[in-house]
């Protein structure tokens, strides 16, 4: 037991005291960190007490947990991207020692301690631990209810299960995939192996299934409602989804009352060529490589080691990969990120898969040393300051040309509004769902349009200019400004 604790708090020592040296102050933007930009916004609208917010309108993609946890920052700090990426690294950091945690009694202590270092040092997990994005924190949430499950399965009473599932209630605030964790947490207890002739055991499994559940959408609940009171029955004109139903249910994410998906097609085109992306991206450990050989056999036994604990252990750990799994299977958006919560989880299946505590040790330090030899996954440090600075320096050269009360847009606004900390609407969803520019522009009694340097927003020119005249550099991109209606 002394052993444990020295092995734990050395690991938590290099963990934590390596944050200083894996944080930065850049935030050079781009498609992949859009949502950092929309939760530090939402953030702000708290602050100036507009509530969850952005643009003045309520905001119900995605729940508020995260912007929450930024306001404290924000009203100290401003938009300090340093201290954003330290609390996030911060949780990173508890997030693998969470998941150290949970390994432990099934690994022992120096297969966890080698396969929490992998998770720590993995490329991918070390570019989203420096970014202000959920997909780090919302692990911490997953292996946080996980090790609370444990404690709750040692001694199963109405009121521990009640208060795991309001627990993960509130753990939904912060991440939507928690509910997928419920529904494992459900079908573990469903699945659940008592011991022969014990009584009662039909009732008994039933009622902490009812507590659990009961108590989680209890506290879940308000949100829920206000979601579904304050989100428009029309198309959303300022993100690409409307809510995660539409999503999954119609054509187009961001209008409800688009077509259907054709799930004939999501389940025979769709599905088959995002297990295979799935299956090579795991077994690149998220190296985004093509679909290799190699990269698609090593995938495979992650998968199945996964699904023999799942079928072995009956464990909501295993059952939630599963789930998980099934669900990027059809979900409309893909992004390779996506796949961030089974990189532990898979480490964990094939070190277990393996027979005996040897061969599970022997794997952990394999991954711990492939982990160190993988090159960053990340722009490096000088690429992401040349990036940072040339951010900054476009977004001071549209600050110097705008008036201070202009209402402005660009073809998506979300890092323009966080960089001129103003308002900026995005053109790109309404355009893409039929209205027409002129139209769009004299809804939102929009004054100037603003071009930046990157390729997407480039292809705007043209018709900017056919519409609006040459325009107005400023740095690397353009300023048009709207005529008076």
């Amino acid at each position: 037991m002394r052993a444990e604790r020295w092995v734990f708090w050395l690991l938590a020592l290099i963990v934590v005291g390596s944050v200083p040296w894996r944080v930065h102050g850049w935030f050079p933007g781009g498609n992949e960190n859009n949502d950092a930009s929309i939760y530090i916004l939402c953030a702000e609208s708290l602050l100036r007490g507009e509530g969850y917010s952005y643009l003045g309108e309520p905001f119900t993609v995605r729940p508020p947990g995260f912007s929450l946890l930024l306001t404290p920052l924000i009203a100290w700090r401003g938009v300090d991207f340093l201290a954003i990426h330290t609390l996030v690294a911060l949780l990173g950091a508890l997030a693998v020692l969470a998941f150290y945690g949970w390994m432990q009694p099934k690994a022992g202590t120096w297969t966890a301690a080698a396969a929490a270092l992998a998770l720590h040092v993995h490329p991918a997990w070390q570019e989203w631990s420096t970014q202000a994005m959920t997909d780090v924190p919302g692990i911490l949430a997953l292996f946080g209810i996980l090790l609370l499950d444990r404690r709750v399965r040692a001694q199963p009473t109405l009121r521990h299960e009640a208060l795991l599932g309001a627990c993960l209630g509130l753990s939904t605030y912060l991440r939507s995939t928690q509910w997928i964790l419920l529904a494992a947490l459900l079908a573990a207890r469903g699945l659940e192996r008592y011991p022969d002739g014990r009584s009662g055991r039909g009732s008994e499994r039933a009622a902490r299934m009812m507590a659990l559940l009961g108590a989680a959408l209890l506290v879940a609940a308000p949100w829920m409602v206000r979601d579904a009171l304050q989100r428009s029955d029309g198309p959303s004109m300022q993100n690409f989804v409307h809510s995660y139903a539409t999503g999954m249910l119609h054509e187009d994410a961001g209008d409800p009352a688009s077509p259907s998906r054709d799930w004939t097609q999501v389940l025979t085109e769709t599905a088959p060529v995002r297990l295979a992306d799935i299956t090579a991206e795991l077994g690149s450990l998220l190296r985004g490589d093509s679909r290799q050989l190699w990269s698609l056999a090593l995938g495979s036994l992650m998968l199945i080691a996964i699904a023999w604990r799942a079928w072995r252990d009956r464990e909501a750990a295993w059952i939630f990969a599963l789930l998980y799994l099934l669900v990027l299977l059809v979900y409309f958006g893909w992004r390779d990120r996506l796949l961030l919560p089974l990189l532990p989880l898979s480490m964990a299946a094939v070190v277990l898969s393996l027979g005996s505590r040897r061969m599970g040790l022997a794997a952990g330090f394999v991954m711990l040393v492939t982990g160190l030899a993988m090159p960053a996954e990340a722009p490096d440090r000088v690429r992401l300051k040349q990036l940072d600075e040339a951010r900054r320096a476009q977004i001071a050269a549209f600050d110097a040309v705008l008036p201070e009360s202009a209402r402005c847009a660009a073809l998506i606004g979300w890092h323009h509004s966080v960089g001129l900390q103003r308002p900026v609407y995005s053109l790109v969803f309404a355009l893409r769902r039929g209205q027409t520019l002129d139209g769009l522009l004299a809804e939102e009694r929009i004054d100037y349009v603003l071009v930046g340097p990157e390729a997407g927003e480039q292809a705007l020119l043209p018709a900017l200019r056919q519409r609006l005249g040459p325009g107005e550099a400023a740095g690397a991109g353009w300023v048009f400004r709207v005529p008076p209606r």
